[in-house]
């Protein structure tokens, strides 16, 4: 039986056919989605106008509204993008996701809006199939498109403090929800929004935008946080400090450098190029987010110790060895023995760093490396952002350790850093994942279970779980198989040497 919903509904209670199309009112038009098992997926919906000709480098402007019923049962167009020399995706990608559980429910359901990681220069909303968190927190999912790269944030001087379109289009998508997810039988007042790497930074740049305050209540935060930063030498030998938020006027370098290889003075020239000449402008320097904009005034930090940010509930944490790819990736060519290895930490950090991380009998250099920028640039950051969000708020922090878990982006690491639990690959514990048995299964329903609990009530316990603390101090939640339980980030990872 198919059920007409409109704005009005607070609820959804369905009895559909698998397959069976479904219709619902949005305040630009109708879409037609599909029952696929225990859900309602309604893929490909524009939540804004294709960024294209006067709207490329602009803020996002409104969806023209549609006549009849869009087709939404194919999510749309990524945004452009290029990896590994493959280009892929469209401008025109300004599109969402939402899935909703059909089981009955007498009132409107919590939403989570996921925002996509991927160092803000590849990624889409369709990757993340929540299927298993929705079900277990019975919420309505959304996921979302957003632009990269330069598309994304391009501090070009004439664009003045407007330059941080993909947050802009993240707050745009989060006002589309406010505005139709009660058609989807989503509570626009009970809405946490969350991401993984990049995404984690998206979160933690809307909870410190003016701009997106009343937007979301909850916060996750998933491989990243406000504090996050890499120390001098993270990257390679011989690297300086970098920060994922750096001033404005500092950002405008790389802008005016992509528009005189194009041999471009101004922004109608930049708007009449074809995308793909843009495209090959697009490199990591266009993965840092500015601050000193419209849409973050000051340093997200800076904005959390004054207390001007959004005040929510936040679940934020990492993995237990989040720099150890990036670590291989600079290191490994160095061939540092343990004599280089001392002399790196002395140099670099001084004495009393080079004692804490003195190499243990077997460790290698590069895991003693990605043991100490993996505590000083993801560990301790997220401690530091934890105990500031929880003085106005409840907080969560945690550290996900399990070796076993899939490594991200699917590079086998080599034996002398293993065993380690890499960046972000806590996220195919929260995916409905059938290549997970045994231990890892069994954590898998954990974290379900503590994030769904955390998007109902904006507290990850409950019945049958280990306590979760709350922060505040130097305890997180250790997240491991069999072993799950509070830890103390001071004695375990030496966040004492990594206070900010």
């Amino acid at each position: 039986m198919i059920r007409l919903l409109t704005a009005a509904l607070t609820a959804l209670s369905l009895t559909t056919a698998p397959g069976t199309p479904t219709v619902v009112h949005t305040d630009a038009g109708s879409v037609r989605g599909e029952q696929t098992g225990r859900f309602l997926e309604f893929r490909g919906i524009p939540y804004a106008a294709p960024p294209v000709g006067d709207l490329r480098f602009a803020a996002p402007a409104h969806v023209h509204p549609w006549a009849g019923v869009r087709d939404a049962r194919e999510p749309g167009s990524p945004c452009l993008q290029q990896e590994g020399g493959r280009v892929s995706g469209s401008e025109d990608c300004l599109y969402l996701n939402v899935s909703v559980p059909t089981t009955p429910r007498s009132g409107p359901r919590p939403v989570l809006v996921w925002i996509h990681g991927g160092g803000f220069l590849t990624g889409s909303g369709s990757q993340y199939p929540f299927t298993g968190l929705a079900t277990a927190a019975d919420a309505v999912v959304v996921t979302i498109n957003y632009r990269l790269g330069l598309f994304g944030a391009f501090p070009y001087p004439e664009l003045g403090g407007e330059v941080e379109f993909g947050l802009q289009d993240q707050q745009a998508a989060l006002r589309w929800v406010r505005r139709n997810i009660a058609a989807f039988g989503g509570d626009p007042h009970d809405v946490t929004v969350g991401g993984e790497s990049a995404g984690a930074m998206s979160t933690c740049s809307q909870l410190a935008s003016p701009s997106a305050a009343g937007l979301f209540q909850k916060a996750i935060l998933v491989s990243g946080s406000c504090a996050m930063r890499h120390e001098p030498g993270a990257l390679a030998p011989g690297s300086g400090a970098v920060s994922t938020w750096l001033p404005l006027d500092q950002m405008h370098g790389p802008a005016m450098t992509a528009a005189a290889n194009l041999h471009c003075s101004d922004l109608k020239c930049l708007r009449d190029k074809p995308s793909g000449e843009l495209l090959a402008q697009s490199g990591p320097q266009f993965g840092l987010l500015p601050y000193g904009t419209d849409v973050l005034p000051i340093r997200p930090l800076d904005a959390l110790r004054r207390g001007l940010f959004t005040h929510a509930a936040v679940l934020n944490g990492t993995t237990h060895d989040e720099h150890v790819q990036i670590t291989v990736d600079g290191w490994q060519s160095a061939h540092l023995d343990r004599d280089g290895y001392n002399r790196v930490l002395t140099d670099t950090f001084g004495e009393r760093v080079a004692r804490r991380y003195a190499l243990a009998p077997g460790q290698s250099p590069l895991a003693g490396l990605s043991r100490l920028y993996t505590d000083a640039d993801w560990i301790c950051p997220a401690l530091t952002s934890n105990q500031l969000y929880a003085k106005d708020k409840p907080a969560f922090g945690y550290v996900f350790d399990d070796p076993a878990a899939p490594v991200a982006d699917g590079r086998p690491l080599p034996p002398e850093v293993t065993p380690a639990t890499t960046h972000a690959s806590n996220i195919y514990y929260l995916l409905d994942n059938p290549a997970l048995s045994g231990a890892e299964r069994a954590l898998s329903d954990q974290l379900i279970a503590y994030w769904a609990n955390f998007v109902r009530t904006g507290d990850p316990n409950g019945t049958g779980l280990p306590h979760w603390p709350q922060a505040g101090g130097a305890q997180a939640q250790r997240l491991a198989p069999g072993a799950t339980g509070p830890i103390d980030l001071v004695a375990s990872h030496q966040c004492d040497l990594w206070a900010q």
